[in-house]
């Protein structure tokens, strides 16, 4: 099983804000979505998926890989979209790709975020 995590975009600290359940814990996750909800913040899910460092990715998350089948590399963010009932990657024409297309590549590569970092998304 996967875990459930969140994160947050906090524009006055400019910084994330994380929310994990700790062993038993859940009052954490209640005290971090009253938060959220008080101040409007966009929520960011975990999709359950690491990059090739290792480091979680994120809805929000701007990755980079190589589509081996093609022979290009691909960059974008990731988005869930509820309609599909699963997470693309969004590049800058809009196109979307499925996330989980290279997971048996492990080449994904997180690169920043569509908060700190989406000027990535103009140059890639």
């Amino acid at each position: 099983m996967r875990d459930i995590k969140f994160r947050a975009w906090n524009d006055k600290l400019e910084e994330f804000c994380y929310a994990g359940p700790k062993e038993s814990d859940f009052e954490g996750f209640g005290i971090f979505f009253d938060w959220v909800e008080r101040w409007n913040l966009p929520l960011m899910q975990f999709t359950g998926l690491l990059d090739k460092a290792g480091k979680d990715i994120y809805e929000g998350d701007i990755i980079q890989w190589h589509n081996k089948c093609y022979g290009f590399w691909i960059c974008g963010y990731v988005k869930y979209e509820k309609d599909n009932a699963c997470y693309f990657v969004i590049d800058q024409h809009e196109t979307k790709n499925y996330l989980w297309y290279g997971i048996n590549e492990a080449q994904f590569e997180v690169i920043g975020n569509i908060y700190e970092n989406k000027d990535l998304l103009d140059t890639k």
